[in-house]
């Protein structure tokens, strides 16, 4: 997301992007440029999709790895619950006008909290996604956040692994081999600026006013 930021400003500032690519990034704040007035109906339908597509990708599992992906998505549950009570100790420091104290300085928890602060402005310009697609989650959250915020329309190439194998062997080689040729289209359209968050098959072109459904590029 900070890569984004940045080419957000520096676009903003009249210099040229010739690439943005993000890694499989989470579009952090779209929701709230996605909510017009009736933010409250807008959570519950976004809350009713994100379960509809967690039901969804149940249904493709096979019987025993359908408990291991409810296992694998109730962990982050505790987490989220540890995270709203450090936020709720921290504002509560905050509104006293007193230091959190050391104990309480969680780096990991104030990146969280600066998440959930952001609030994105619209980029004037195109978005490369790279996709991990294995990864069984609200694919539509990630895809159609980018495609809220990224006015120029988005690129999407699908890469094997996860979200967090991604980078790793054996996926590694394959990303690598489509991040360059990317990379290399890019540069042969002019000098520009090139930002990245961290097979040569055809990409998708998404415009801005697509609507975004699932596709597959491999």
């Amino acid at each position: 997301m900070i890569a984004f930021e940045m080419a957000r400003q520096l676009n903003a500032q009249g210099q040229e992007i010739g690439l943005l690519a993000l890694l499989d990034s989470y579009p952090v704040g779209h929701a709230k440029l996605a909510a017009k007035h009736d933010s409250s109906k807008s959570e519950l339908r976004h809350y009713l999709r994100k379960v509809g597509a967690h039901i969804s990708n149940m249904r493709t599992l096979p019987l025993t790895e359908k408990f291991g992906y409810l296992i694998d998505k109730s962990q982050y549950l505790p987490i989220r619950i540890k995270s709203r009570i450090w936020r709720t100790i921290y504002r509560s420091y905050q509104s006293l006008g007193q230091e959190v104290p050391r104990a309480l300085r969680d780096v990991e928890e104030f990146n969280w909290l600066a998440a959930r602060e952001y609030t994105p402005h619209f980029y004037d310009g195109q978005i490369t996604l790279f996709w991990a697609s294995k990864d069984l989650r609200a694919k539509f959250d990630l895809l159609e956040g980018w495609q809220t915020l990224a006015l120029g329309g988005m690129e999407v190439h699908e890469v094997p692994g996860t979200h967090l194998d991604m980078i790793k062997e054996p996926h590694v080689e394959e990303l690598a081999k489509k991040v360059d040729a990317v990379s290399v289209a890019s540069a042969a359209k002019g000098p520009a600026s090139y930002i990245a968050d961290n097979d040569h098959n055809p990409p998708q072109i998404i415009p801005a006013s697509a609507k975004i459904a699932r596709r597959n590029t491999s």
